[in-house]
């Protein structure tokens, strides 16, 4: 592990100072930007591999060309399924932290998490969503305007036909199912009242055509010096893979899924042509990029071989996704970059680039800079973190941790498991004991556990590293300090003992490389009977222990016995004064922790494994008028003409129904049929309503 990191890890403790995104001296901002997400303006279920920029045998021009007159970012990663995607490219946040985890029905991004619209909203940005969310139960697509900050929104269903049958949730003033095909945004319409969502349906169109149309008029009839920024979420290529117009010949369903990436790439294409031929390329930033790769069962040919894809996994048919930037007024044509980078990087990229700051605290990074100076831009990152549900990857350019795997990822496509019979063995691989420590930093706010690649596994542990080729889990060490394998136990940014290859410098208290040493001739082994000149360099030095009238012989840095008036702590590693709780609003520690609480003062709860009292959380149900007693998602009492449902967590407005063919929805259960009309039946647990036979 390198002394200093090139990038700082995004860590809710080393992000309290305000994160300021300012534009630079690169001439001109954009006024307008347009992100492009397949199936959903990010290609959702398309891998980088499904286009030919990224070797691809498939004919995608518009999408090549697009490169061809910008940016491509070669190491651009998405999580494996669409919703953890969509709620980091909104939010700038990791899915450990805002809960948007796995693809569910009854997914809701939090206010304080949906940053991206409401920042450029904040800005006086005209705003418009297009296509799929999937981060807001359906019931409640009103959200996406109050809650998430777009002024319009045109928010497909989510039931089975999207493309011929597409039925859409919108709170645009005059869109309705008679004037969708030739409403334009020319007549300046104004978003309706908050609540206010009108259904139309698209029946008789093909959908992403209609999407397309909306992004390009919105686009072209925004004022001379009117901001905007369009979220186009499209809706190709997805289940189910039917035939799209211009391709009636595919039979099989690869055909057909190779039918949809080129009429995807048309639509690029369509919204492209649009902004030149109105003379605004050169004031409209366009990115489009994939939130996830495609099924198993979709192949794609790739460098003369068939690659299968990769949805739900973490190998590159999974998570590396294209991405690619047209701006005509300030990216260089064909310019790109191997740079590591993630979806939480795309909120702050946009706000650096049209000069928005950002003052969240968000694991996002820019790369507005390597967009448009590739060559001289430092990296933003030396890893990306991958999540869904409960599984985690980490991965750099060569190598890659997955769960308690570890993995060789130097080939594209063509990744080999390491495997370790011991834990300390993996002090074999410097780059995977980097990932461990940045994984323990990122992670040990939420008390976490760390399955390791030997079988083993860690917790509580603020970094990772290697001494004499044993693994150590640090435990005393702040997340800001690096290379240290113990730290003053009162005292969390200063080093007592550096990992192997580092010297302590003891004035500040950090752990320098030795000199003349690179992290390739660190002497980390699994022979532990080895030894350095750095160890023999130790064992020599004199008692280091502050306080200490006499060391261990050969451990300078372990106490024996104390100056009068201090006690041994830390196996001898700090000499203190007695014993005082120093947790705030902590009426008791726990024995001989002085940082961890056992019971707080009344109107006190402990939190952050108990290094915290702090006041309860508010009831997080909306709707809810009482929670249960320490159990803020779970509603005890609704406001009144509310009731209950999906096991207390949400609270459903009585008499709202989104069952098709229904009378009447169960109490406060908007998609569970309680009486379907006459001529109808309930099947599917009473969520749809057929006609009987």
């Amino acid at each position: 592990m390198a002394s200093s990191k090139p990038v700082p890890f995004p860590l809710l403790a080393t992000l309290l100072a305000t994160i300021l995104l300012l534009n630079g001296t690169h001439g001109k901002s954009p006024r307008g930007v347009i992100l492009m997400l397949a199936d959903n303006v990010i290609i959702d279920d398309v891998g980088a591999d499904s286009f030919g920029l990224y070797g691809s045998d498939r004919t995608t021009p518009h999408i090549d060309d697009m490169a061809k007159d910008g940016f491509k970012a070669d190491n651009f990663f998405m999580h494996p399924v669409c919703t953890p995607s969509r709620g980091s490219l909104l939010s700038g946040r990791y899915p450990f932290r805002t809960g948007v985890l796995r693809n569910a029905a009854n997914t809701d991004i939090k206010a304080r998490d949906c940053l991206l619209a409401k920042g450029l909203q904040q800005a006086n940005f005209s705003t418009l969503h297009v296509g799929k969310w999937q981060i807001t139960p359906v019931p409640e697509m009103h959200r996406i305007n109050t809650r998430c900050g777009f002024d319009y929104y045109f928010a497909w269903d989510q039931t089975d036909n999207r493309y011929y049958q597409g039925k859409f949730y919108t709170n645009i003033e005059g869109l309705t199912t008679e004037t969708y095909e030739d409403f334009s945004f020319k007549s300046n319409p104004e978003p309706n009242k908050p609540q206010s969502t009108a259904l139309v349906d698209t029946t008789g169109s093909f959908s992403p055509d209609v999407l397309a149309h909306l992004v390009t008029d919105f686009a072209l009839t925004r004022g001379e010096d009117e901001k905007f920024f369009v979220y186009h979420a499209m809706l190709l290529p997805h289940n189910p893979v039917v035939t799209v117009p211009g391709f009636e010949h595919a039979n099989t369903m690869q055909e057909r899924f190779d039918g949809q990436v080129q009429y995807l790439d048309q639509i690029v294409g369509r919204v492209n042509t649009a902004l030149a031929e109105a003379g605004l390329d050169d004031d409209v930033l366009v990115m489009f990029t994939s939130d996830n790769g495609a099924r198993s069962n979709i192949e794609t040919p790739w460098m003369g071989r068939i690659v299968n894809g990769g949805k739900f996994g973490f190998t590159d048919a999974g998570v590396h996704v294209p991405l690619v930037a047209k701006y005509s007024g300030g990216i260089r044509p064909g310019s790109s970059s191997a740079a590591l980078s993630d979806c939480s990087d795309l909120l702050p990229t946009i706000y650096d680039a049209v000069g928005v700051a950002n003052t969240e605290i968000i694991d996002g990074h820019s790369f507005w800079d390597t967009m448009l100076e590739p060559e001289s831009s430092p990296p933003i990152r030396s890893w990306v973190y991958l999540q869904v549900n409960t599984r985690q990857s980490m991965r750099d350019h060569t190598r890659q941790i997955e769960n308690d795997e570890a993995y060789d990822v130097s080939v594209r496509n063509d990744r080999q498991q390491l495997l370790f019979t011991h834990q300390d063995d993996i002090c074999i691989e410097p780059g995977i004991v980097a990932l461990y420590d940045a994984l323990a930093r990122m992670r040990f706010d939420f008390g976490l556990n760390i399955p390791m690649a030997a079988g083993d596994t860690l917790s509580g542990c603020t970094g990772i590293a290697c001494t004499q080729g044993q693994l150590v889990c640090v435990e005393d060490c702040g997340l800001d300090v690096f290379n240290c394998i113990m730290c003053r136990a009162q005292n969390s940014s200063q080093c007592m003992r550096c990992e192997d290859g580092y010297t302590l410098d003891l004035d500040d208290r950090v752990c320098n490389l030795m000199t003349g040493t690179t992290l390739s001739a660190i002497p980390w082994t699994t022979t532990t009977t080895t030894t350095t000149t750095t160890t023999s360099e130790t064992t020599a030095a004199p008692c280091i222990v502050e306080n200490c009238a006499s060391c261990n012989g050969n451990q300078p840095w372990r106490c024996a016995v104390c100056k009068p008036g201090f006690e041994r702590r830390m196996r001898g590693r700090e000499c203190l004064p007695p014993f005082q709780c120093e947790v705030e609003h902590c009426l008791e520690c726990m024995p001989n922790r002085s940082r961890r609480c056992k019971r707080c003062e009344n109107g006190f709860i402990t939190r952050m494994q108990r290094t915290l009292c702090d006041k309860p959380i508010p009831c997080q149900v909306e709707h809810c008028e009482e929670c249960i007693d320490k159990k803020p998602f779970q509603c005890k009492r609704c406001i009144p003409g509310y009731a209950r449902f999906n096991n207390r967590q949400r609270c459903g407005k009585v008499g709202l129904c989104h069952v098709d063919n229904c009378a009447e929805c169960h109490h406060g259960k908007p998609f569970r049929c309680h009486i379907c009309e006459p001529g109808y039946r309930k099947i599917w647990n009473n969520t749809r309503c057929v006609r009987r036979q």
